[in-house]
């Protein structure tokens, strides 16, 4: 053993002691307090004895009420010194200094580049480069500090440090599958690590944590190492993080912000080969909500499709801007039978003889033309043919009625 081990163990030594003797110093209080409070008890039920054998009343009640203070006291101590015994729990007899040494010879031994920063008050150790699963992570400096030797606590106390760091993709402070901000995530090897500090077993701990950082497990990885460097958008090519990538719903391709959009209409994402541009709205939608116009030609969305003004309905052909000027799908347009006009709705009439409508200028006789001269013809072929529709009460029908 050299000399400069054996000053480090020295100092580790008294960084451990002191650090133990500030933890179980709250406890050395409260002990004493404690103290203090049985003693003060007991004097009071000593008192109270006296004055009750003596019959002094007013003197009784005092004592009472002081007695009782006491014990109430000596009552909410006890739930301290509880508290403050099971944290000292977590604080053992600490090693001589030799038995120190003995694992800074182990650990020097064992690991690379060992040190001891007196201002720091930590001890590191140095990885050997680290490689999982075909993703180069380089060396790691594992730094400990002194005080935290002795306790549970390792976290507080732990530090990881990338020497050349290969973070994970958009993600600069995960330099390792299960470390963050320096931060190590140990997992199930938690309590293992928790128990070796507290036994100053410092050649096990860093074994461990070692042997963590050599291990890939996908289920607690901060980044999964498949994704390391990130994940290919569909259509540029650039690698992104996976949670900011988009699948489409056509072709369920992976895409990036950039690449993709989601549709006003349907709200679903598509990427750009599943998207269309509308000349008329300027806007962007799905392949499945775009059309074309069969009049101009144009790209159309939904949005821009013509709508008939009577009933409602959208037609996927026609774009606003070659709408009818009517506003009026075809189905919900009359033409008169006579003029070939355009009819109103509220203007409309039928022909009594065919019920074809006609328009308000053609409304001679509440009939069409075609049946006002079929009703000519029979008339000048049968000239009995008026009377006898006067008769039976059907004068206004262009077809004579054959009598029973």
């Amino acid at each position: 053993m050299d000399r400069e081990t054996a000053k480090t163990a020295c100092l580790v030594h008294s960084l451990i002691s002191n650090h133990e003797q500030k933890e179980l110093r709250p406890l050395e209080n409260l002990l004493l307090r404690g103290k203090t409070a049985y003693e003060e008890a007991l004097h009071q039920v000593s008192l109270m004895e006296k004055v009750a054998n003596k019959g002094w009343r007013r003197a009784e009640e005092k004592i009472s009420i002081r007695m009782a203070n006491s014990v109430a006291a000596c009552t909410n101590l006890q739930c301290d010194i509880s508290r403050a015994v099971a944290k000292a729990r977590e604080y053992i007899s600490i090693p001589d200094p030799m038995a120190i040494a003995e694992e800074l010879v182990a650990i020097r031994k064992n690991f690379n580049d060992f040190s001891y920063d007196k201002k720091s008050g930590e001890i590191s150790i140095t990885t050997d480069t680290i490689t999982l699963e075909g993703v180069g992570l380089g060396e790691f400096k594992i730094h400990l500090l002194i005080n935290g030797i002795g306790g549970r606590n390792y976290k507080e106390h732990l530090r990881i440090e990338a020497l050349d760091p290969n973070p994970a993709n958009g993600a600069e402070d995960v330099t390792h599958p299960h470390l963050i901000k320096e931060t190590l995530c140990a997992g199930n090897g938690s309590e293992a690590l928790s128990d070796r500090l507290s036994e100053c077993n410092l050649q096990d701990f860093l074994d461990i944590v070692t042997s963590i950082l050599n291990t890939y497990n996908s289920g607690s990885a901060f980044v999964k190492l498949d994704a390391w460097y990130g994940i290919q958008c569909s259509e540029c090519g650039e690698s992104t993080r996976e949670d900011d990538l988009t699948a489409c719903h056509y072709d369920g391709d992976m895409y990036c912000s950039s690449c993709i959009s989601r549709c006003r209409y349907c709200n679903r994402y598509a990427g750009n080969d599943h998207s269309s541009f509308c000349r008329i709205c300027n806007q962007t939608s799905c392949s499945g909500c775009s059309y074309s116009c069969e009049e101009c030609g144009e790209t159309m969305c939904r949005g821009c499709c013509f709508t008939c003004s009577s009933c409602g309905e959208t037609s996927n052909s026609t774009c606003i801007n070659c709408a009818p000027s009517n506003k009026k799908c075809d189905s919900c347009v009359s033409f008169c039978t006579d003029c070939g006009e355009e009819i109103r709705e509220l203007d409309t009439e039928y022909c009594e003889g065919c019920e074809e409508p006609i328009c308000e200028s053609c409304q001679e006789e509440k009939m069409c033309e075609t049946c006002i001269e079929e009703r000519k013809i029979q008339n000048d072929l049968d000239p009995d043919l008026k009377l006898r529709r006067e008769c039976v009460g059907q004068a206004g029908l262009p077809f004579p009625v054959q009598p029973d």
